[in-house]
């Protein structure tokens, strides 16, 4: 039961007067104890996490690090292709406005190797992915489509003359009732991708068709770059980003300039798009939005995450908290060229700014933890003497290197704390019963600091928040016995079982230590039962 103050024949029995007195002189139990959290033991502990996963690559047990980048969502994605699905016979849609298929040649792999999430799509230069439009897409036919971006991910093998990304394809009238291809092309020249819009922007009346085409600088093979291309309705501005920074850009407008005349795709039947086909690489994070993307999320960890442990019983107001001790490293563990630089225990503060911060703070009740400040920590220290309290939380900040691409990771958490030296429980315990009373006895603890016992009483084994109107007033569970070793409790009820523990209180702080073992006797008015 939760322990407060009492008062039993006048005296009070005192609780908490432990920061008023000097910490210097609590003794404490021989050797330390360890809370082992991560490694062999797992991660169950720490039970509030923002921003982390686990990680099983890294070391020989799963470590706790930044989890990946989510990307940017809304209600203005229209085609979401994430190649999680690590089959591609089962790639769809996200929204379920697009019909997607993916052709023989088209592989998945595995999260080590995808830029986010737990895949991406692999092209080997033959197949491809298409997708179709349904009604509920923006790219359904005959829409006059406002604002719209394109996003994806890419990583080239070889980077080919001639190697196509992606290609939209589409029927549109002619002059004379003819029909022709509204295409957008993106392909390889030189290191660079190629983007063509052919007579895919119209003018407000359908009159006349424009084509735009531009490009980007140098990619690198075999290294994962970022690709947006937006388009703002307003003034006709057409973008092109790499790794968010601006490539080339071009007005869909008359005189192609800003204040001209609009124009906007209308969108032709029978679309289709592609990616891949004659490309050799991988793809990840695909999306087409019914919005000019201004947000985009490049860097491969967040800035930040946060971890909490559940709260630790250290068995006394009393223990000491001696030092919290990590180990750990710093990764890119969902990259291509995947390393890991373990710098085992001590501080994790990398010269590329990744790091980790401990906190804990301490308290005599689980409960009301807000009020508690956290207190920050470095790891290995021995903390101050006045570290000292029953309940432990401890919590850990991560933080990403300064280019969000390298998360540090905690491989294990080690908490060494000290309990106090409390006095051993009485033994013998015994109970027996009396008209409207029990009397009680016990062998004394054989701790040289004890300095007297508390009686738990009540009518569950186990519960003990009994009450007895005695003689000389309201008795309380629990009291306190002073240094006797044998008393009788009267003003119970007859025909009422009773459970009894008793445990020695320091002679310092007043803080008990554990329970006797149980006894139980039941009042009775002589020989009948009332």
């Amino acid at each position: 039961m939760k322990r407060s103050n009492f008062t039993f024949f006048g005296r009070p029995i005192l609780f908490g007067i432990i920061l008023a007195m000097s910490s210097s002189s609590v003794m404490f139990a021989i050797g330390e104890k360890t809370l082992n959290i991560g490694a062999g033991a797992g991660w169950e502990a720490m039970e509030n996490r923002i921003n982390l996963t686990e990680i099983s690559r890294v070391r020989p047990q799963p470590v706790l690090a930044l989890a990946p980048s989510s990307f940017p969502g809304g209600s203005s994605v229209d085609l979401q292709l994430s190649f999680d699905e690590r089959n591609p016979d089962f790639y769809s849609d996200k929204n379920n406005f697009w019909a997607v298929a993916a052709s023989s040649g088209i592989e998945s792999v595995d999260p080590s190797l995808a830029r986010s999430g737990a895949g991406a799509a692999r092209f080997t230069g033959d197949g491809s992915i298409q997708a179709r439009p349904g009604q509920n897409s923006i790219f359904s036919p005959g829409n006059r489509v406002g604002d719209f971006s394109f996003e994806f991910w890419l990583f080239p093998m070889n980077l080919e003359n001639g190697e196509q990304i992606l290609n939209w394809s589409a029927s549109v009238p002619g002059i004379g009732g003819s029909f022709i291809v509204q295409r957008i092309q993106c392909t390889v020249s030189q290191n660079r991708l190629i983007w063509e819009f052919l007579d895919f922007f119209t003018n407000p009346d359908g009159s006349r068709r424009m084509s735009l085409s531009f490009t980007g600088s140098r990619i690198m093979s075999k290294t994962w770059s970022h690709h947006v291309i937006r388009f703002d309705s307003d003034i006709g501005l057409l973008e092109y980003l790499i790794d968010g920074k601006l490539e080339a850009l071009d007005y869909a407008a008359s005189g192609r300039r800003e204040g001209g005349e609009v124009y906007t795709p209308v969108m032709g039947e029978d679309g289709i798009l592609s990616l891949g086909g004659r490309f050799s690489g991988f793809m990840d994070e695909f999306r087409i939005y019914g919005s000019c993307l201004n947000e985009q999320n490049l860097s491969r960890y967040p800035a930040a995450g946060f971890a909490q442990t559940r709260t630790f019983d250290l068995g006394s107001i009393l223990s000491r908290l001696v030092k919290i001790e990590t180990s750990g490293g710093r990764t890119n563990a969902s990259s291509w060229n995947t390393f890991n630089s373990y710098s085992g225990s001590g501080s994790l503060h990398f010269a590329d700014h990744s790091e980790i911060e401990l906190y804990y703070r301490l308290n005599n009740t689980p409960y009301r933890w807000e009020e508690i400040p956290w207190v920050p920590v470095k790891s290995g220290e021995f903390l101050p003497e006045s570290a000292i309290g029953r309940y432990l939380q401890v919590a850990v900040n991560f933080y990403s290197s300064g280019n969000g691409e390298v998360t540090p990771y905690l491989d294990e958490l080690r908490i060494e704390y000290r309990e106090a030296n409390l006095p051993r429980p009485p033994s013998l315990l015994s109970a027996v019963s009396a008209d409207g009373a029990v009397e009680l006895s016990w062998r004394p603890s054989v701790s040289a600091n004890t300095g007297g016992y508390l009686v738990y009483f009540g009518e569950a084994e186990g519960e003990y928040f009994g009450t007895a109107a005695a003689a000389s007033g309201l008795i309380r569970s629990p009291f306190d016995a002073g240094n006797q070793t044998s008393l009788i409790i009267d003003g119970l009820k007859n025909g009422t079982l009773y459970y009894f523990v008793v445990a020695a209180y320091d002679n310092l702080f007043g803080e008990a230590g554990e329970f006797s073992r149980e006894a139980a006797a039941r009042p009775l008015r002589g020989n009948i039962r009332q």
